[in-house]
């Protein structure tokens, strides 16, 4: 994998104007639901296949009404388009945003833990000389004995 080297920071007054910049985002988009797992299972899906579907459908009902039932809300139904188009652009504008920060996240926070892990090392080595950094060791150490917990171990027979 070839990653570049992040050196940055945020100051606290760049991650706060950040946040506040996503909360007037998700102010003005109040409608926003969040989805169960088995609702997301039950829900016909939207995808860029289906859009020339849908557009032809929309103007199918405004310009043959007369052929759909009587409680079939054409107005609701294009504004449902509407909306599934609005959000389909934002999302073009989201996605890269999410993906940057989870992998800027990642990329830095396995940056951090490889450096935590020189330090344990050192402090290792250091602690069998200087018997104050026992107890830094031990607390470092805790990390890897709550992995080990984690991670079953395997026999390995061939």
């Amino acid at each position: 994998m070839n990653k570049p080297n992040i050196s940055a920071e945020l100051t606290q007054q760049q991650k706060e104007q950040i946040k506040t910049a996503i909360n007037q985002v998700k102010d003005q988009m109040s409608f926003l639901i969040n989805l169960s797992i088995s609702d997301r299972k039950t829900l016909f899906k939207m995808g860029s296949g289906s859009v020339g579907f849908v557009e032809e459908a929309l103007n199918v009902s405004k310009n043959h009404g007369n052929i759909l039932p009587s409680n079939f809300d054409v107005a609701e139904f294009e504004k449902d388009v509407s909306l599934t188009s609005s959000l389909t652009d934002i999302y073009s504008v989201l996605l890269p945003l999410t993906e940057g920060v989870s992998d800027t996240m990642m990329a830095v926070g396995s940056a951090a833990l490889k450096q935590s892990n020189i330090v344990y090392a050192h402090v290792k080595l250091s602690a069998k000389n200087n018997s104050n950094l026992k107890e830094i060791q031990n607390r470092l150490g805790e990390r890897y004995k709550q992995s080990a917990k984690a991670t079953p171990k395997t026999n390995n027979v061939k």
